[in-house]
């Protein structure tokens, strides 16, 4: 039998009416978003926010975010091949000490 055929939702009073429910989440949701949105409001007019914004701070902190990223998953790719038994001749404490490179990267 189809749930829409039995009417099982209207034969339960107390999950008759949702609406309550859904207008309580509705206020916590706002008040998280405006919550959310004033942090960054705030945060667009610090002077680190100004900088990003006006002058080259978007395109070098993205530059490096990028190196940084490529860094990472390098190594990583490294030390995979490694484990995976590739280039058997490279010790492990090699790619150990690439590990602290790898923390410079993220």
């Amino acid at each position: 039998m189809c749930l829409r055929e039995s009417n099982t939702i209207s034969a339960l009073p107390k999950y008759r009416n949702l609406a309550h429910f859904d207008s309580i989440h509705r206020v916590l949701s706002a008040t998280q978003f405006n919550f959310n949105m004033d942090f960054l409001y705030w945060l667009e007019e610090t002077a680190l926010g100004v900088w990003v914004a006006q002058s080259w701070g978007y395109p070098l902190v993205l530059s490096t975010h990028a190196v940084g990223m490529s860094i990472v998953v390098g190594i990583v790719f490294m030390i995979n091949l490694r484990l995976l038994g590739f280039s058997s001749a490279v010790p492990f404490s090699l790619l150990q000490s690439l590990s602290r490179i790898m923390l410079a990267g993220i």
